[in-house]
């Protein structure tokens, strides 16, 4: 005899999990289809990530992939979203968190010029000297390599470094970092080991010169007045004069791990030894607390890690009545997210763009980064687009943008 009672199988499915959901990176502007992957999963699931738009869920799903895609916009961040089982009752869920990336690591603008590092590490040009070999004037986006990670901008030549951290010049004159200033039509490598560099123009009437941060922290300086004191001349390769930093400012700063801000002479011996300072590329230390160091043009502004934003130098912001001397740092603003390098722009923890210490936004919309040059801005904005105004190239084939300025931004057709 067989017993009585209540011993039959269940009969009821077996319910739906999630295990995973992928990518956890996507690029601002950039459609991204996620993977929700689990057992048993049925259509009509949840899937909610914040800051990305049009969530919708792809046909062709199985039990064990499920996809979604949307668009993410907004500031580079960590976004936090959920999927769940079933969309209209209580079931079990993921939480998960997305990074936003920017689609641009680096661009810079100078003397008929613009140059734009990609997320995947393509460089490209638009203008004259680009780095493509030759002096022909390009109005479309034209690739100038791949692997790179940042590039800057002078009066004169570009120098940009690649993910392995050699550092490439092109262009003429005295930061190329090669035995001579001749003429360089396409990127040539002149170091290694280089984590950023800078190019120092707006502050001398005697010529760029560069100076380079390595991996390791040492400082290294080539061009116009770099020489040790009391010597005359060009140093025309990179020679390392400091070490022990974390990071890279703007007129010949930089940045120790600890947050201090230190800066240093250069030669400026141009007739006889009495013409040079006997400290020339002597480190000192002129503040503290500091995450980031930007500069114009006789100023220099640093970001603290609490958003405040400081000023000291000769055409520093300052209350009306001051009588700081050139190194009294001076509070110009708060709030503040990310500050641009070069001719300084700022943008807020809001995602306004606005110059620092002024009371009218630079330009209205909600941006990401801002790269400024002397006669053109190109930014980017939380949808992933790139905008420009002033004597640009757009990226649209028209030559008649660097002849007559955009006073508006206007967007920049670029490959992402």
């Amino acid at each position: 005899m067989t017993a009585c009672g209540g011993g039959g199988k269940d009969s009821s499915p077996p319910l739906p999990a999630v295990t995973d959901v992928s990518p956890r990176t996507a690029l601002i502007g950039t459609q991204t289809t996620f993977d929700v992957t689990g057992s048993n999963l049925t259509e009509g699931m949840r899937f909610t990530l914040a800051g990305c738009n049009g969530i919708t869920e792809k046909a062709g799903g199985s039990p064990s992939k499920r996809q979604f895609t949307c668009t993410p916009v907004g500031a580079v961040a960590a976004y936090r979203g959920q999927v769940s089982t079933s969309a209209t009752t209580a079931s079990t869920s993921l939480d998960f968190s997305v990074n936003f990336r920017s689609p641009i690591l680096s661009a810079s603008v100078a003397s008929g010029r613009m140059l734009v590092v990609t997320a995947d590490g393509t460089l490209w040009g638009w203008g004259r000297a680009v780095g493509d070999g030759t002096n022909n004037e390009s109005l479309v986006a034209k690739k100038i390599g791949s692997d790179f990670i940042s590039t800057v901008d002078g009066e004169f030549a570009v120098l940009a470094i690649k993910k392995d951290g050699s550092l490439w010049s092109w262009g003429f004159g005295e930061v190329l970092g090669t035995a001579n200033q001749s003429s360089v039509l396409a990127p040539v490598q002149i170091g290694s080991g280089f984590a950023k560099v800078s190019i120092e123009w707006k502050n001398t009437t005697s010529g760029e010169h560069a100076i380079g941060l390595k991996t390791d922290g040492s400082l290294w300086v080539w061009g116009a007045r770099s020489l040790p004191t009391g010597q005359y001349g060009f140093q025309y390769t990179p020679r390392m004069f400091a070490s022990g930093f974390s990071d890279l400012g703007a007129n010949d700063t930089a940045l120790k791990a600890d947050g201090s801000v230190w800066e240093w002479s250069v030669n400026t011996m141009i007739l006889s030894d009495s013409d040079a300072p006997d400290n020339s590329f002597v480190v000192k230390q002129i503040g503290t607390g500091y995450s980031v160091v930007s500069g114009g043009f006789n100023v220099t502004f640093g970001l603290k890690p609490d958003g405040s934003l400081w000023n000291w130098g000769n055409y520093a912001i300052r209350p009306a009545g001051s009588s700081g001397d050139l190194n009294t740092h001076y509070l110009v603003s708060s709030d503040v997210r990310s500050i641009s390098s070069g001719n300084a722009m700022i943008i807020k923890s809001d995602n306004t763009l606005w110059y620092p210490g002024g009371n009218v936004a630079a330009q209205s919309g909600e941006y990401i980064a801002v790269w400024p040059g002397d006669n053109c801005t190109m930014a980017l904005k939380t949808d992933g687009s790139l905008l420009a105004w002033g004597l640009c190239y757009f990226g649209d084939g028209q030559s008649s943008h660097y002849t007559q300025p955009a006073n508006t931004p206007a967007q920049v057709v670029f490959p992402k």
